[in-house]
C-alpha cells in the first residue's frame, strides 16, 4: 500500500475511472475533478474520495477557482497530478471553425498546462509526478482528426519542455500515449461525424462526403480493435510507482507496434495509407 495525495483530472471519463480505482487500490488519498455541480453530488455519495473539486479545463477561471478552493481545503502538497481529461472532435481543416479550435487547444492545451502550472508549486514539496494522458495522435495524424492532432502535437512539446525543466525539484513527467481507447467516447465521436456529415451541402457535400462515410466506417473497426481502460490505467500506474518512470508509455500492442511504424516509415508511405483507408474519391 502506498501513501500520498493525488490530484485526477477527468475521472468521470472511462480512463478516469479505471485510474481512481487503481489509485484507490494501491492506498493513496485520492481528490478528483468534474465539470458539473451534478457530477460532484454523484461522485460524493461514493465515498470514494477525499474531496470533488469543480473544474473544467475549457476555462482558466474554472481551473484556478479549483486550485483556490483546493487551498482553502487545506491541500499543500500533492504527490501526482494525472489528467485523463480532454476533448475530441473531428472535421476537415478546410471548414473547421475557429470556435472549435480554440476549445480543443483550450481543454487539450491551455488549460492542461495552466493545471500543471498550479500543481508545480504542491508537487514540488513532494517531488511529485505528473502524469499526462495523450494519444497517438499527438505523432501520427488522419483526415479529420488535424485540429485534434494538432492540439496533441502541442503536448507532446509541452511533457519534453515539463521534463527538461523540473528535474532539478525532482519532479518527472511522463505521457501516456493510447491509440483507441474502448469507451462511450467512440459512439459520440460517431453521431458527431454523422451528424456534420448529413449537413454538408454544395461543394463541400460533393469534395468531402466520401472522406466522412470512409470516417464513419472506420469508427466500429477501430473500437473492435481499440485497447480496454484498464491497460491504460495500468500504464499510469506505471508512470506514478515506477522508480525512474519513462517519458512516454505505450499502453496495448497496437500503440507500441503503431507509434514505432510511425517514427520509422516514410511520410509517402504514410500518406498512401491514409489515402486506401480514407479515400476523397
Amino acid at each position: 500500500m502506498s501513501s500520498g495525495t493525488i490530484l485526477l483530472l477527468g475521472v468521470t471519463g472511462g480512463v478516469g475511472e479505471a485510474v481512481a480505482t487503481a489509485v484507490l487500490a494501491r492506498g493513496y488519498q485520492l481528490i478528483v475533478t468534474c465539470r458539473s455541480e451534478a457530477q460532484r453530488e454523484k461522485l460524493r455519495a461514493t465515498g470514494r474520495y477525499q474531496h470533488v473539486v469543480l473544474l473544467d479545463l475549457g476555462s482558466n477561471a474554472s481551473i484556478d477557482s479549483a486550485f483556490a478552493e483546493l487551498a482553502q481545503l487545506g491541500v499543500d502538497r500533492l504527490d501526482a497530478l494525472i489528467n485523463c481529461a480532454a476533448r475530441l472532435h473531428g472535421t476537415p481543416l478546410e471548414f473547421v471553425s475557429e470556435r472549435e479550435v480554440q476549445e480543443l487547444f483550450q481543454a487539450n492545451v491551455f488549460g492542461t498546462l495552466r493545471a500543471a502550472q498550479l500543481a508545480i508549486p504542491l508537487l514540488r514539496k513532494t517531488r511529485g509526478r505528473i502524469i499526462l494522458v495523450g494519444s497517438l495522435a499527438g505523432s501520427f495524424v488522419m483526415p479529420m482528426t488535424g485540429a485534434y492532432s494538432a492540439s496533441k502535437f502541442a503536448l507532446e512539446g509541452i511533457v519534453d519542455a515539463l521534463r527538461r525543466e523540473l528535474y532539478p525539484w525532482g519532479i518527472t513527467t511522463s505521457l501516456i500515449k493510447p491509440g483507441a481507447i474502448d469507451t462511450r467516447m467512440f459512439q459520440d465521436h460517431l453521431r458527431d461525424v454523422t451528424r456534420e456529415r448529413e449537413a454538408l451541402q454544395g461543394e463541400q457535400q460533393l469534395a468531402y462526403a466520401p472522406l466522412y462515410r470512409a470516417h464513419e466506417r472506420s469508427i466500429p473497426k477501430t473500437k473492435a480493435l481499440a485497447v480496454p481502460t484498464h491497460k491504460v490505467a495500468r500504464d499510469v500506474m506505471r508512470a506514478l510507482t515506477d522508480s525512474k518512470p519513462a517519458a512516454r508509455y505505450f499502453p496495448g500492442a497496437d500503440s507500441k507496434l503503431t507509434g514505432f511504424m510511425v517514427h520509422v516509415t516514410p511520410d509517402a508511405a504514410l500518406d498512401w495509407f491514409s489515402k486506401k483507408v480514407f479515400p476523397l474519391k
